[in-house]
């Protein structure tokens, strides 16, 4: 059935983890746009897949994520070889990537594929001069010459055609900005392949996801990060998947949230600092083996006080960069690819939201040095894959909070996870309006919503109502960190506006195995709330980010979709439709045991959106697209100032029931950037 009632608590994001230092790679440049009176020579290596240069064949750029998941990664391209007798030309380059005026300068490539050439007296090292070698048929592959190293080869002619595709104003790019994008690319391992044409595609296959969002961090330029200082409570929760790559009937369901305080104080440059204090976390996986169920929790605490240094882009967008990462525990260890955590700032407040993915593949452990102790993964044992879909939300927290600033209605949606040890999986969605009265006591009213449950491989959707509560006595924390309703204590986010409020609980049931990590049931539920308006909003010409998580259940099929960071909703004048720029990263799993199978719209399809909106800020949207078969809904809540929406989404093929709940937020993009 449908259920809420008992005023669940917030979640908050594991920065632990995710708040590490910004990576990159590459050597050192001459400084941006430095003009080379003298001449300086130039120098590299040119390398490719055996035997493919000479037979380079055009390559559309303009295809779909497959498969996001990575390989064992390390600092360049295993199994290329040198290009030799190559002739190596030095262009400039317009946007396009066109040739400007004469070639400058040329060499060849000796039997090890080095080349040296000399720059003309008076050019600048920049991202439009460029280094090419041309195969049969006039195709190419080049690098931008932005250092006095360069070289050659699928990665850095990846790049460069990024920035073309991305519409990146070649001449603009920073030198530090196209080597840093380069290393970071190279930080994915990846495997020649017997030519050209799929190395590029697995070049894209692999990251362009994290390209394209880096590209579009560069080309958006310094923001001002005095707008986003202050002290923030955070809540996170993501949904994973798992598999065992095939081998032996294993896989995973997982959901962890964490709970984290950090400070982001500006440094002047478009930069912040950002301390974390202590966290909270915890996660939950529901395994099955040879169609064995079990069900485990585990609570950890972190003490925090680590500081990171961050980018802010033009618009109010925190970007959180993870670097290459190794985690070795046991008998196993996980490579993590480089990643990116965007966070959009919430016009006139201090609410910072985000959605994104990250992905892991799991190994087999090895004692490289014969202690004892393994201490290195083995990349000749992979044991799976792991993706986890993350919703994040910050705010700057209260100081000094009391009952009476929680005054009035708030419009709630909720998302609820629950999982037992014999294979059940339900998800759920509702909302409904909790009414403060400023002095101890809520009214909720009646609940509506929508829930999918699996048991064995049938997935049942049901809809429907809860009846109202009245007269719930409340209390919360000066620091707003933890709600009390009906004499039961949750841990709960508000901003210091009190405009946005965030409650999380976890239900757990003991498991007759004397396991302590082990349980019979695990149920999570986050209340996700905004302050209602008192009069009738007008949204005319407004502009939203669209965050987005959701996933779907359809008889044995997991799916997990994650909005991309560039989603948008662009309101008409009429206040009342709009169009929305929709593009999500998916993730799947057709069974339990199954191997995931991911796929990413590179393509952001525009959809026409009609809505409705109460004076109260009650509102439902509906999404339509000429050739779309799905029915999507959206129905939820605006705040009071119009700056942040939250709804309740379901998803279903026209005539059939929803097989996909999740929760989106709006947030509106401050006008003035």
């Amino acid at each position: 059935m449908v259920s809420l009632k008992k005023i669940p608590s917030l979640v908050v994001c594991s920065f632990a983890f995710i708040l590490t230092a910004c990576g990159g790679g590459g050597s050192s440049s001459s400084s941006d746009g430095e003009s080379i009176s003298d001449g300086t020579a130039i120098s590299g290596t040119a390398t490719a897949p055996a035997g493919s240069v000479a037979s380079l064949t055009s390559y559309g750029w303009q295809i779909a994520l497959r498969d996001f998941l990575i390989s064992p990664a390390q600092a360049a391209i295993d199994g290329l070889s040198a290009v030799e007798g190559a002739t190596v030309e030095l262009i400039q380059v317009d946007d396009n990537g066109d040739q400007v005026g004469d070639v400058l300068a040329t060499a060849v490539t000796s039997i090890s594929g080095d080349y040296n050439l000399t720059v003309p007296a008076g050019t600048s090292l920049a991202g439009n001069l460029v280094v090419r070698i041309t195969g049969t048929g006039g195709t190419e592959m080049r690098a931008q010459v932005v250092e006095q190293d360069v070289d050659i080869n699928p990665i850095t002619e990846y790049v460069l055609s990024k920035f073309i595709d991305q519409g990146s104003e070649l001449g603009s790019l920073t030198t530090a900005s196209v080597i840093r994008l380069t290393g970071q690319v190279e930080e994915f391992d990846l495997t020649a392949t017997s030519d050209l044409q799929t190395m590029l595609a697995a070049l894209e296959d692999e990251t362009g996801a994290f390209v394209e969002e880096q590209i579009d961090i560069i080309d958006t330029g310094t923001g001002d990060a005095s707008a986003l200082a202050g002290t923030y409570r955070s809540f996170e929760f993501a949904l994973g998947l798992h598999d065992d790559d095939g081998s032996n009937g294993v896989g995973d369901y997982s959901k962890e949230a964490t709970v984290l305080e950090f400070s982001l104080t500006d440094n002047g440059d478009g930069s912040a600092d950002v301390t974390t204090g202590g966290s909270d976390y915890w996660w939950s996986t529901q395994s099955v083996y040879n169609d064995a169920w079990t069900l485990n929790y585990v609570v950890e605490e972190e003490t925090g006080g680590d500081t990171i240094t961050v980018q802010v882009s033009d618009g109010d967008v925190l970007n959180i960069e993870s670097e290459f990462e190794e985690d070795i525990d046991g008998d196993y260890g996980w490579r993590w690819p480089p990643y990116v955590m965007r966070l959009q700032k919430a016009a006139n407040n201090k609410v910072l939201l985000g959605a994104f993915t990250a992905a892991a593949v799991r190994y087999e452990t090895t004692d490289t040095n014969d202690d004892g102790e393994k201490d290195a993964v083995d990349p000749d044992a992979r044991s799976g894959d792991e993706v986890f879909s993350y919703l994040f939300i910050a705010a700057d927290k209260p100081q000094s909070m009391t009952a009476s600033d929680l005054s009035g209605d708030y419009g709630v949606v909720e998302l609820a996870v629950n999982t037992d040890e014999n294979g059940y999986y339900g998800l759920s969605t509702s909302n409904f309006i909790a009414s403060f009265d400023g002095v101890g006591a809520l009214d909720l009213s009646t609940t509506s919503g929508d829930e999918l449950e699996r048991s064995g491989t049938t997935v049942t959707y049901t809809s429907g109502d809860d009846i109202a509560e009245t007269d719930i006595p409340y209390s919360v924390s000066a620091d707003g960190s933890t709600f009390t309703a009906g004499g039961e204590d949750v841990t709960s986010l508000f901003s210091s506006d009190y405009q946005l409020m965030l409650l999380h609980s976890v239900t757990t049931a003991d498991d007759s195995i004397t396991d302590d990590e082990y349980f019979s049931e695990v149920e999570a539920v986050n209340s996700y709330g905004v302050k209602l308006p008192d009069a009738q909003l007008d949204l005319s010409g407004k502009e939203y980010r669209l965050v987005y998580n959701g996933e779907m259940l359809s008889g044995s099929a997991t799916a997990l979709s994650t909005g991309r960071f560039s989603n948008t909703l662009t309101v008409n004048s009429d206040g009342l439709s709009g169009t929305l720029s929709f593009a999500a990263l998916v993730a799947e799993k057709s069974s339990a045991a199954a191997d995931i199978e991911a796929d990413n719209d590179a393509e952001a399809t525009d959809y026409d959106v009609s809505f409705t909106l109460a004076a109260n800020g009650v509102s439902a949207m509906t999404l339509t697209d000429a050739g779309d078969t799905n029915t999507v809904t959206l129905t939820g809540y605006f705040s009071a100032d119009g700056a942040l929406g939250v709804f309740r989404v379901s998803s279903a093929e026209t005539g059939s029931d929803p097989d996909q709940l999740g929760v989106a937020f709006l947030v509106e993009v401050n006008a003035d950037n």
